[in-house]
């Protein structure tokens, strides 16, 4: 999912909430408080008046009080690169 942060949220159990896009379309990366220090890594560096305020996220999406939200819970789920994408005909490897 590539979704630029429009804002953050700190928890009171420790876990942090970064909304990705427009609020009229709500979507969420989800940090579990064991990803606090990821979490405020991401906002430090890219989240702000003159930061890249977009990045990339991997994972499974869930919904949670009927709004998408994807779980962060490595930092190879989070990228400021575009994934690669197989090519078309490339042999899967098994």
């Amino acid at each position: 999912v590539f979704g630029d942060i429009t804002r953050t949220y700190r928890m009171a159990d420790g876990a942090t909430i970064m909304q990705l896009g427009c609020p009229s379309q709500p979507f969420c990366a989800y940090f579990p408080r064991e990803t606090r220090d990821l979490a405020g890594f991401i906002e430090r560096c890219f989240f702000g008046h003159g930061k890249a305020n977009y990045l990339y996220f991997s994972g499974e999406l869930s919904l949670f009080q009927d709004q998408p939200q994807i779980t962060i819970e490595r930092l190879e789920q989070v990228s400021s690169c575009p994934p690669r994408t197989r090519a078309k005909d490339a042999p899967v490897e098994v």
